[in-house]
């Protein structure tokens, strides 16, 4: 579903790709053509070029190798600066919206009270390629995702990188980075005391009696309705009321996606001994960076950086792994 709504915007940013290399303030091309200063020869070396698409449909047993590319720098250049990223350079500053509390890996409060986590440092990231000297604000304020959706869709905040899933509702206020930088996957927290003879489909049927907790209006809820048609949904507010609900017995399970589960049972180990994590695998949950409306050169330029600087991709593995020593 992701990628054909996607498909209009990767049709409209195709049309601007080959002269984003003349026209951005940074560009993405090579060392060598970014030494060039004839115009004529950056376009003749940028036409020879050739889009490489990645093949969708391979086989899922098969393993494949690729050689690590170089990371392309971004280099400055003294031509045109579009609108969108010259605000920002004046401001001196990159106004990232978060929600207000801590999601470790992806963004908390280190002992020294710095924001730190994976989505921080995609934000410095952007930041120091927007310009040298470009600082980033954090905008904590918001109590729900769509919250911050909101903050973005009224020019308060430029992006927002905070564990953001699509959602067709949001796709409509907000610009959504065109990949995501991670895909998590749906997953449930289980009560140990549900029936083993049923599956999760018999689990949460309509028949059976039990109730799913979601958050309101979450890419959850879609994802559990389409999984289980006339499934009984107690909505909550926020990841820590579903929570709450689940330790209260008013539903079996507790849908998330696999990091905050993970998280979870990795603060409270003896919760494992109540509740056991299903994943689904086959069920992904990308996330990706929105985008001010208004500020859709800078929703380009957001991309090309996702694009070619493959240090900002990591598996949630791999995130762990890098600040797992901050977690404990």
């Amino acid at each position: 579903m992701i990628s054909g709504i996607a498909m209009n915007q990767v049709k409209m940013k195709s049309l601007i790709v080959h002269g984003l290399c003349t026209m951005f303030l940074f560009s993405v091309c090579d060392d060598v053509h970014a030494q060039k200063k004839d115009s004529k020869a950056v376009q003749a070396a940028s036409s020879q070029q050739k889009a490489v698409v990645p093949d969708s449909v391979k086989d899922k047993n098969a393993v494949v190798v690729e050689t690590p590319k170089p990371e392309k720098k971004f280099a400055f250049s003294a031509v045109q600066v579009f609108d969108d990223i010259l605000a920002i350079q004046k401001r001196g500053k990159l106004i990232v919206a978060m929600y207000y509390q801590d999601k470790p890996p992806f963004y908390f409060v280190d002992k020294e009270g710095n924001t730190i986590g994976n989505d921080p440092e995609i934000a410095e990231a952007i930041a120091k390629a927007i310009g040298p000297d470009v600082k980033v604000e954090y905008l904590r304020t918001a109590k729900t995702f769509d919250e911050i959706i909101q903050l973005v869709h009224e020019g308060k905040a430029d992006i927002a990188i905070s564990k953001l899933s699509y959602t067709m509702e949001r796709a409509k206020r907000v610009i959504y980075s065109q990949d995501p930088y991670i895909e998590l996957y749906a997953a449930f927290m289980i009560n140990r005391s549900a029936p083993s003879s049923l599956s999760l489909s018999g689990l949460f049927s309509k028949e059976s009696g039990y109730r799913l907790c979601a958050i309101k209006g979450s890419s959850q809820v879609r994802v559990a309705q389409e999984l289980f048609p006339g499934v009984d949904i107690l909505g909550a507010e926020t990841a820590e009321e579903t929570i709450q609900f689940l330790k209260e017995g008013k539903c079996i399970g507790s849908m998330r996606d696999n990091n905050e589960i993970r998280k979870i049972l990795f603060d409270d180990p003896k919760l494992n001994l109540r509740y056991k994590s299903v994943i689904l695998k086959d069920k992904k949950d990308p996330i990706f960076i929105v985008t001010d409306p208004k500020k859709p050169k800078l929703a380009d330029f957001i991309d090309m950086l996702l694009e070619n600087t493959q240090s900002l991709k990591l598996s949630l593995d791999e995130i762990f792994a890098k600040y797992e020593d901050k977690l404990r």
